[in-house]
């Protein structure tokens, strides 16, 4: 499995766009913006080893993704 971050931290994205893909064998998926929004972090751990989100989802201190703040 391959995540790639593809906006860096504080590039604002508009809604729907595709801000992370994640990449398996089998498939593609994508996270999409749920609005307009600036990037806050991503979580660069899992580029190396997504474990964390497979073994525990649930857990907001490692599973996250990427952080993000809506533009009003």
């Amino acid at each position: 499995v391959y995540i790639e971050f593809i906006f860096n931290n504080g590039d604002i994205i508009k809604e729907n766009e595709e801000v992370v893909i994640i990449e398996s064998v089998k498939a593609a998926t994508y996270i999409k913006a749920p609005f307009d929004c600036v990037l806050l972090q991503n979580n660069i751990d899992h580029e190396d080893d997504l474990i964390n989100v497979n073994s525990d989802p649930e857990n907001i201190d490692t599973s996250w993704i990427i952080e993000i703040d809506k533009i009003t």
